[in-house]
């Protein structure tokens, strides 16, 4: 069973305070629910192009859960932590991913389905390179039109 190298060093450092008798460890709690969507790990400048950034984020998605029909301004390569990914590009076949797969979207395809199938929690590290300052996701506005 694969683990989370994230959760693997916050446990090692909450067994370290606990054995340490530190009461930090024991403030600690773990949320009731899981709340899909992305957080942003890190945002840097593209190295000699002020124009374009590096964008590294964590999207989690809950059971069942998915995002519209939608596209990046730039290309984005995922890999997936935990759980299970369905995912398509338009005129693509429907691909199914599951911990330690990764992926790739050219900038601007049209990614038609992203969701989770499982009964657990899904998270993605998603590495962007994009124009500066433009969204994660652009909606694409006649999702119907997409080519499935």
């Amino acid at each position: 069973m694969r683990t989370d190298p994230i959760e693997e060093a916050v446990n090692l450092v909450l067994a370290n305070r606990l054995q340490n008798n530190d009461a930090t460890a024991r403030a600690v709690t773990i949320p009731a629910a899981v709340k899909s969507g992305p957080v942003i790990l890190l945002r840097e400048p593209y190295p000699g192009d002020p124009t374009r950034e590096i964008v590294l984020l964590k999207a989690t998605f809950a059971p069942g859960d998915s995002t519209p029909a939608h596209q990046h301004p730039g290309l984005l390569v995922g890999y997936v932590l935990t759980g299970e990914l369905e995912f398509q590009l338009e005129g693509q076949p429907l691909q199914r991913f599951t911990a330690g797969d990764r992926f790739y979207e050219p900038p601007e395809s049209k990614h038609v389905i992203s969701r989770n199938p499982g009964e657990t929690t899904t998270e993605v590290l998603a590495f962007i390179v994009r124009e500066k300052d433009t969204p994660n996701m652009i909606p694409l506005k006649n999702p119907s039109d997409a080519e499935l």
